[in-house]
């Protein structure tokens, strides 16, 4: 997923169906080490109750919003342009990709890995404005026991963290935290239950987001 390139280069590309896929926890060490960073997963938009009704009804326009580019993104139908980075004596490289609908910004995710961490953030716009993202970032260590073969197992931990926009002001905070065993099975991160975040004071998304305008503008590397 993460592309070398020396340096800086942007690409467009007309469409291309993006692929989503959840954490391979059992990859091979060597396969783990080169590509630390997993494709985002899809995100479930899961249906946590709220207690205010306004509220409420902004987080069902916001999937409904979400739903809608999820489906142009997975049919290839948005407009993308591409810019991959690494870092000069430092593991880490990655990407940048902004999609358009015409002539509007309408999703931002980047992509950052080297070593054994990596963190993706997604941003899905309306009106120029972020109404919903999606932040994951994690790392692995070697753990657990050892296979028949005297081979090491892997764990890896995740943590993922959800804002909700409306007009571009932060309504909605959740968080959540899980590992991956690579010698036993466990739920998978959209079935661990998100945490709410008290959101106890007016914040925009330039305050909850701060990388924002300079993935907005294209500005991004070491």
């Amino acid at each position: 997923m993460l592309l070398s390139c020396g340096g800086d280069k942007t690409q467009e590309v007309s469409t291309d169906k993006v692929k989503q896929v959840t954490t391979a926890v059992d990859s091979p060490v060597e396969e783990k080490m080169t590509h630390p960073a997993p494709l985002p997963s899809k995100e479930a938009m899961p249906e946590e109750t709220t207690k205010d009704g306004s509220t409420k009804e902004a987080i069902t326009a916001i999937r409904a919003e979400y739903a809608r580019l999820q489906k142009m993104l997975d049919d290839g139908t948005l407009r993308k342009e591409v810019k991959t980075f690494d870092c000069e004596g430092d593991p880490t490289e990655g990407e940048l990709i902004r999609y358009y609908e015409g002539d509007d910004l309408v999703v931002l995710q980047h992509n950052q890995g080297g070593g054994h961490g990596w963190e993706i953030k997604q941003v899905y716009l309306k009106g120029g404005m972020p109404f919903f993202t999606l932040e994951e970032s994690g790392y692995w260590t070697f753990g657990g026991p050892l296979n028949e073969d005297e081979t090491s197992n892997t764990i890896d931990y995740t943590k993922e963290d959800r804002y909700y926009f409306q007009n571009g002001v932060l309504i909605r905070q959740l968080t959540k935290e899980f590992e991956m065993h690579s010698w036993e099975t466990l739920p998978e991160g959209n079935e661990v239950p998100n945490e709410e975040v008290p959101v106890t004071e007016r914040q925009d998304y330039q305050d909850a987001l701060p990388y924002f305008s300079d993935f907005k503008k294209g500005v991004v590397g070491c």
